[in-house]
């Protein structure tokens, strides 16, 4: 009964007053007679469990405070959820255009479905992929994506990127000889240099020094995309 008169305050203060805080979201409550417990964590409670239900999201800050909306306010309604086998088609499409080249097992390292789901969701989108060889097995990368390349792309990755989260190994983009400089243990990632998919380098960024260690000598077109990786980053600190 109090936790649905909680949800209840808790809808009526942010339809009416939201965005709100954590501490204005607790205070309308208690202003609408709700009684919550005298303990600082109760604020956090409030809004971590309307959130994990669904009911509220971060918005816009408020000096310099996270604040909290209803979920249909701030992005409004909800799409009708779509049906299961719709739902692994897109989550495989999503994860191919991010991850390419990939195997059904990568999406299911990935995304932690069973295997079952995972070459079932590659099937519903066979006529979007192709298959390529890479390390003398099939994957499949979006249809025309060798086609639309152009140039490698040169980008410097931060540590634990997405990219190299992605597969069910990492032996697609960091070379057998360079793993140990990847990965050196203890759970360590590090910062990455990736060109034209694959890792051939690490950096770091200590006392606002960026330091980009490759593994083999650049070539100019490389070095270019370094120096403008490196601008880049430091664009983004400074910001």
């Amino acid at each position: 009964m109090a936790r649905r008169a909680a949800g209840a305050g808790r809808a009526g203060a942010l339809g009416e007053h939201g965005p709100l805080t954590r501490h204005e979201l607790a205070a309308e409550v208690r202003a609408r007679g709700v009684r919550l417990a005298d303990d600082p964590q109760v604020p956090v409670h409030l809004v971590a469990c309307a959130a994990l239900e669904g009911h509220v999201c971060e918005a816009a800050p408020r000096d310099g405070e996270p604040a909290y909306a209803l979920t249909d306010d701030w992005l409004g309604p909800a799409a009708a959820i779509p049906e299961r086998d719709a739902m692994l088609a897109e989550l495989a499409r999503r994860h191919v255009a991010a991850h390419p080249p990939a195997e059904p097992e990568d999406l299911a390292a990935w995304s932690g479905l069973g295997m079952r789901d995972a070459r079932r969701a590659f099937a519903a989108i066979a006529g979007e992929l192709e298959e390529v060889q890479v390390l003398e097995r099939a994957a499949w990368v979006p249809r025309g994506l060798d086609r639309a390349r152009g140039r490698p792309s040169i980008r410097l990755l931060p540590a634990f990127d997405g990219l190299l989260l992605g597969h069910r190994d990492r032996a697609l983009t960091v070379r057998p000889e360079h793993a140990r400089a990847v990965l050196p243990g203890g759970g360590i990632l590090r910062p990455t240099l990736l060109v034209g998919g694959r890792v051939e380098g690490v950096w770091r960024l200590e006392r606002g020094i960026l330091d980009v260690a490759p593994f083999a000598a650049p070539s100019p077109e490389v070095r270019a995309g370094i120096e403008a990786e490196r601008a880049d980053v430091a664009r983004f600190r400074d910001a």
